[in-house]
């Protein structure tokens, strides 16, 4: 026998879960972007450079954010217009599930145009704070594979319901991590061209210093 309907208590653990993957995804989107990239940057790079290119790095981590939150918001609310269907088809009742969606920002404050009076970059340390991207971003997929998880087990039973709910999230699943890889690339090639552009102004002064000639 092949039942058609839905596990209330089934779907509204799944809504729980998703709402707990969807804090996961801002922690590591903006929290931990906050606390070990953009900050821990702001003590190694100081410069008006630098503070230009930290608001369009804000802008991107802002746009982004404003999608998941759009994504989320729709995913919880076709799962609940779902339950309340079946509830109504079947003659029972459905209380909707509600996430919070959080309004949680990037801070440029750490970003200055001087440490201690010196605008430059630390070169070494750059490159090691850069390499944060890469632990972001896996914590991101990590998060998005949870919400996987969180639907895998959704509720609804019969027909294409299940099928098409994994298959809808895995897009947006996909459509999130291309997002945040990109911006990641970009930044990447930023700052790395930055800390190769010090390095051989470093270089060239050095030489010119050594020779007696002007740089």
């Amino acid at each position: 026998m092949a039942l058609t309907g839905y596990d209330p208590s089934a779907v509204r653990t799944s809504i729980i879960n998703v709402g707990n993957s969807y804090d996961a995804l801002i922690d590591a989107l903006v929290t931990k972007n906050q606390t070990n990239f953009v900050q821990a940057m702001g003590s190694v790079w100081a410069c008006e450079q630098a503070k230009q290119f930290f608001r369009a790095y804000q802008i991107d981590i802002a746009t982004l954010v404003l999608e998941v939150n759009k994504v989320y918001n729709s995913i919880v609310s076709a799962m609940n217009g779902a339950a309340m269907t079946l509830a109504n088809t079947s003659g029972s009742t459905w209380s909707n599930q509600e996430i919070t969606i959080s309004g949680a920002s990037i801070d440029l404050s750490p970003i200055k145009e001087d440490i201690n009076g010196v605008k430059g970059i630390d070169l070494q340390q750059a490159t090691v704070v850069l390499a944060e991207l890469d632990t972001i971003l896996s914590n991101v997929t990590s998060a998005l594979e949870s919400t996987l998880s969180a639907v895998s087990s959704s509720g609804f039973v019969g027909g294409e319901m299940q099928t098409d709910l994994y298959s809808a999230i895995n897009s947006i699943k996909t459509k999130i991590e291309t997002a945040f890889g990109q911006i990641k690339t970009s930044v990447n090639t930023a700052i790395t061209d930055t800390i190769n552009k010090y390095s051989t102004d470093a270089s060239n002064i050095s030489s010119a210093f050594s020779g007696g000639q002007s740089a």
